[in-house]
């Protein structure tokens, strides 16, 4: 948690009055994480529906925005993503999950009038994931890490609701480099496939949320 003190003081710490807006939302990412999925689907998905190539996962975010000039914007964004999958065999239940922290910072070209303001733009950041895995006999979790990058393009519509409120409607299209996921210096291994096990994605979705306008 310490690594991120830096990053949450910087989002929560400026000077308000620099601020354009403010904003949260929840959405639902469907990601490709192609090291994953064949991890999963070639040692533990036997006598069960493989995982298709898509997965859904849920996405929250919150950010601060703040107009460079009248039609350019530049946003700080802090996401949250999170999967986890279960199957069950002879041998027990196998636990799967991961979470990955996304802070991004983007630019926006901002396009805005009388209740509306459509925004599109681009950007990237740093990206930390973490991995819990519980083998089948084994009553205890493996914890696994690794930390990379990733690049965005999103848009975003927003619809005057009162006041400086507005609902938010956005699209994004991501990919991540996350390399291999390691538990101290042991990386997570994938036997069938004879390689390390990463979290690289490539994802798009649909987020909903609300922002408010300074």
């Amino acid at each position: 948690m310490k690594k991120f003190l830096p990053l949450i003081f910087i989002l929560f710490s400026l000077n308000i009055k620099a601020q354009s807006s403010v904003s949260a939302s929840m959405g639902i990412d469907f990601i490709k994480t192609s090291s994953i999925t064949d991890y999963l689907n070639e040692n533990f998905n036997f006598s069960q529906s493989k995982l298709s190539e898509f997965n859904s996962t849920i996405f929250f975010s919150g950010s601060v925005g703040f107009l460079i000039n009248e039609n350019y914007e530049l946003n700080l964004e802090l996401g949250y993503l999170t999967w986890s999958n279960s199957t069950s065999s002879n041998l027990g239940i196998h636990n799967f999950s991961y979470n990955t922290i996304l802070p991004s910072a983007l630019v926006f070209y901002v396009v805005s009038g009388e209740g509306y303001l459509f925004k599109f733009g681009f950007g990237g950041g740093i990206r930390f994931s973490s991995l819990e895995e519980t083998l089948p006999g084994f009553p205890t979790s493996a914890n696994y890490n690794s930390t990379g990058f990733g690049g965005i393009l999103r848009t975003d519509a927003n619809t005057k609701l009162g006041g400086n409120f507005f609902a938010t409607i956005g699209i994004n299209l991501r990919f991540d480099i996350i390399g291999d996921l390691k538990n101290g210096d042991t990386p997570l291994f994938n036997p069938v496939a004879q390689e390390n096990v990463n979290l690289n994605s490539f994802s798009y979705g649909i987020k909903l949320g609300i922002l408010y306008k300074l």
